[in-house]
């Protein structure tokens, strides 16, 4: 969601012409890969407009490359090139620029996976979960939290 989305959307809520429900759907946390050595945001692209970052150092290649899959799947949603090597980020580079078809097809893949594993729907039924789970231990829901009509 982008800042101005954002905004629509609260103004909307202010107006009385977007629940309580969507706002916090809209907000709700992103989801994370806990791989125990790193905590990879899965929903980051969605959120900010560019994917997650792998930060390599301190990391053994192969952590990289579990970070990696979470977020890419090589040659399908993107290129994996191996930790610090800086001809291969070259090359890979090169080769996306030499061939706009492939850099688009890969864009392409990582976009709709993310439409497909991220959706709104997927959002909005996790939180539909966690505000059953509290107004069952809770009670009914205090007065004053909806919008004003």
């Amino acid at each position: 969601m982008t800042t101005t989305e954002a905004i629509k959307l609260l103004e909307a809520f202010r107006a009385g012409k977007a629940t309580r429900d969507t706002v916090l759907q809209a907000f709700q946390a992103a989801p994370v890969a806990d791989l125990g050595f790193a905590k990879v945001d899965t929903h980051r692209g969605l959120r900010r407009g560019f994917p997650e970052v792998i930060f390599g150092a301190g990391k053994t290649p192969d952590q990289v490359v579990k970070i990696g899959a979470k977020v890419i799947e090589h040659e399908r949603t993107g290129l994996i090139v191996p930790n610090g090597d800086r001809e291969a980020f070259a090359q890979a580079l090169l080769r996306l620029a030499g061939n706009p078809s492939l850099a688009r097809e890969l864009g392409s893949s990582a976009r709709r996976d993310v439409e497909r594993s991220y959706s709104w729907e997927q959002a909005a039924e996790t939180l539909e979960r966690i505000y059953q789970q509290v107004t069952l231990r809770h009670g009914p829901e205090p007065q004053g939290l909806t919008a004003e009509r």
